[in-house]
């Protein structure tokens, strides 16, 4: 709770008449960098549920926010990456408890359903990519797969970025059939 009132704090005295002009951009980030500073902490002290709960707060608020932001500068977006590296961070980190992982998973699809993720699928996907480090449950298993064939036919292939979305989509379930089926499976999937 108080790390959201950080970021809004500073987005809203960064913000004139429901925009953010180039100029202000730094100062909007400022509550977000110090957010994701904390998580950063957090996750050197392998607190890996509360590093999750940070970047994807971070993360939502940003993409949100991006909509409405002279982000020339890409500050926003730095931030926005920061906030998926972290996640894919955790992701990768080898000593998490199964119920902390079964959380982050379920909080990452959470967020990547959101439509403020519409027009912004590689977000999106790098979001169901990390769950694909995490999942180990077959119903979150089966969650993921679903969002995945949602965000394939959502996809308009008149679309400049249509065929690399599908790849994308199509590595990202690569990765997950190997992780959890092995490499023979992921071998089939290939060849099917």
């Amino acid at each position: 709770r108080q790390a959201r009132q950080i970021i809004r704090h500073t987005l809203r005295n960064a913000t004139t008449r429901g925009f953010i002009q180039y100029r202000s951009a730094r100062r909007a980030v400022e509550g977000s960098n110090q957010v994701l500073e904390t998580a950063q902490t957090a996750y050197e002290q392998k607190q890996y549920l509360l590093a999750g709960r940070l970047a994807l707060l971070t993360l939502g608020i940003m993409v949100k926010t991006v909509q409405f932001t002279d982000d020339s500068d890409g500050l926003l977006g730095d931030v926005i990456e920061a906030s998926l590296k972290l996640l894919h961070m955790i992701g990768q980190a080898t000593d998490r408890q199964e119920k902390e992982s079964q959380e982050l998973v379920r909080l990452q699809l959470d967020e990547a359903s959101h439509e403020r993720y519409d027009g912004w699928p590689d977000w999106r996907l790098t979001l169901l990519r990390n769950c694909g480090l995490l999942v180990s449950d077959p119903s979150m298993r089966a969650r993921l797969e679903k969002q995945l064939d949602q965000m394939a036919g959502d996809a308009d292939p008149n679309e400049w970025n249509s065929v690399y979305l599908a790849e994308q989509i199509g590595e990202t379930r690569l990765e997950l059939v190997d992780r959890l089926d092995g490499p023979e499976a992921a071998s089939r999937y290939v060849r099917e």
